[in-house]
This record gives C-alpha cells, sequence and structure tokens, in this order.
C-alpha cells in the first residue's frame, strides 16, 4: 500500500486546520491500496479530546515527544510540523511536505502511486 503519514500537534494551527482534509480524504480513499496514519507528538489526552471532537476516521499513534526524532529520521531537517511523507509501495518516500497540505496536495502525491 502507498502510506500517508502526518506528523502533527494540537497545539499546532496549521495541523489543525489541515485535519478535516484527512478526514474527506479518508472518506474518499478508505477501499484504495493507501493508508493514512496520524502521528501526534503530543499527549494522549489532549490528541484523544481534539480527534474526537473532529470525528478523526483514521489511526493515529501517540509518539509524544519521542516523535520529533521520527520526524527528523523521515527527513523532517527544519523540526517543523505539520509534515507529512508520502511513502509508495516499494517503501521508497516519494514526497514531503513541511507545511500544511490541503486534500488536493495529498491527492496528487498520491495518484501516481495508486
Amino acid at each position: 500500500k502507498v502510506i500517508i503519514l502526518n506528523f502533527w500537534a494540537t497545539w499546532c494551527p496549521p495541523c489543525r486546520r489541515e485535519m478535516p482534509a484527512f478526514v474527506k480524504f479518508q472518506q474518499a480513499y478508505e477501499n484504495k491500496d493507501v493508508t493514512l496514519i496520524g502521528i501526534a507528538l503530543d499527549e494522549k489526552n489532549a490528541v484523544v479530546d481534539f480527534t474526537d471532537s473532529l470525528g478523526v476516521n483514521y489511526p493515529i499513534l501517540i509518539a509524544e515527544q519521542e516523535g520529533i526524532q521520527l520526524t527528523q529520521d523521515y527527513g523532517n531537517r527544519l523540526n517543523v510540523l505539520p509534515f507529512t511523507v508520502i511513502i509508495d509501495r516499494k517503501g521508497n518516500i516519494t514526497q514531503r511536505f513541511s507545511r500544511e497540505v490541503s486534500y488536493e496536495d495529498i491527492e496528487k502525491a498520491i495518484k501516481p502511486l495508486l
């Protein structure tokens, strides 16, 4: 499967703004060969409260502060959030976004990989 990893935090305004696009994307692509995973660099209670209120429909992993190193491992050299990585079926990173993304950004990045 194509994998979309989105690193985010509840205290990050651009992260909060892009979440509805990910919810919409998950609804549209849930039966396609793509997996969307959110990785929260935040505390569990804050994440649960936020994702429940938004109706997040894809898996969210809690990485807390340890997630900072994980974002760096995926190429986040500027240590910014949100940070999104697109990984093809062979495990290669095809694109990195060091900014807020839109539904169209994600769709454009994954369509050639499906």
